[in-house]
This record gives structure tokens, sequence and C-alpha cells, in this order.
């Protein structure tokens, strides 16, 4: 699950940076193959109430049979009365049916999208002793993006 969080990382990084550059995000589904090829397949639609249904419908079916996969979509969750937009970015191993869903908050500064905080949505009770050293995997692929970035 570690590689898997910190794929997820790598791609939350990604996002923004096509949000930022783009002003837009297509819920898109990265796959891993039992061979640890990569596929990534974006859901264009004519609105989100479309492409993200699609998307995690992809997701939840493994329409790829794959070994693992990770979902990113935009949305927002409402908090004290308030609709407030974040990235949900959910993962799975479907070898150990282990799964994760991480809510990114995020900002619009002076045009930018800059995200916030993070917070564990949901996950599978397996992990519990885990989170931590997850957690640090998911840093570490923000991490690994950023510095590719500068390079």
């Amino acid at each position: 699950m570690k590689h898997i969080l910190t794929e997820a990382g790598y791609l939350l990084s990604n996002a923004f940076e096509k949000f930022n550059s783009q002003k837009v995000l297509h819920p898109f589904l990265t796959s891993f193959d039992h061979d640890n090829k990569k596929r990534v397949e974006s859901f264009q639609d004519i609105s989100y109430e479309i492409s993200i249904p699609r998307a995690i419908r992809s997701f939840e079916n493994n329409s790829h049979n794959a070994k693992a996969a990770i979902v990113i979509y935009p949305a927002e969750i409402e908090e004290k009365g308030e609709r407030k937009p974040l990235l949900i970015l959910m993962l799975k191993d479907y070898t150990t049916n282990d799964y994760l869903t991480i809510g990114q908050h995020y900002e619009i500064r002076q045009g930018y999208y800059i995200p916030t905080i993070y917070e564990l949505l949901d996950y599978s009770y397996s992990l519990a002793n885990d989170l931590h050293d997850l957690e640090k995997a998911f840093c570490l692929g923000a991490e690994n993006f950023n510095t590719s970035m500068a390079l």
C-alpha cells in the first residue's frame, strides 16, 4: 500500500499543477496491472455529474482488472453550513481489498489552487496500525513531484 500512496501523493501534486494551468481538472483513474504497468484514464464529459460517477464506477468495478488503482476527482464538502472545495483521492489494493479515501482541501489565492490540509475520510481497519507510515509515503510522493518540478 505504501507504493500506491507514494504514487497518490505524486498524482495529487500533478493534479494541482494541471488544475492551475488548465483551470479545470477532469476526474482520472490511474491503475496498475500485475506487472506494475501504469494506465491512466481521464473522464471528460459534458459535466462532473456524469464524469465523476463514471470514474468512481470504473474504480469500484476494477474495470481494467488492475492490481491497484487511484481515482482523483474534484468535489465539495459541507462544513458548518458552508460548501468548501476539495479533491478526493480513492485508493485501493484489489489483491488485499485494502482501501483509503483522502480529502485534499484547497484554497484559491490570486487565481491559483493551493492545497491546504488533507484528511483521511475512510480506510480499511486492517491499515490502522500503518497509518503513520502510509502518511509518510503519501507526503514523499508529493515531495518527489515538487522536487522533479524544480529541476
